[in-house]
């Protein structure tokens, strides 16, 4: 179990690495630069984007 950040749009990204373990490690590299995707348009805009959205 993580510890929360204090903020609900990281905790929400930071959950996507919780069964990261489980997966082949072949898909692991998608699921990290999803997170860090995420993180990243939580720290540009405040929220994070729809997985599979369109960046501008």
């Amino acid at each position: 179990m993580r510890e929360p950040t204090g903020d609900p749009a990281v905790d929400g990204v930071v959950e996507l690495l919780d069964d990261v373990d489980d997966c082949d490690i072949d898909e692991q590299p998608a699921i990290f630069d999803e997170v860090h995707r995420r993180l990243s348009d939580v720290l540009r805009v405040g929220e994070p984007a729809q997985a599979g959205g369109d960046e501008d």
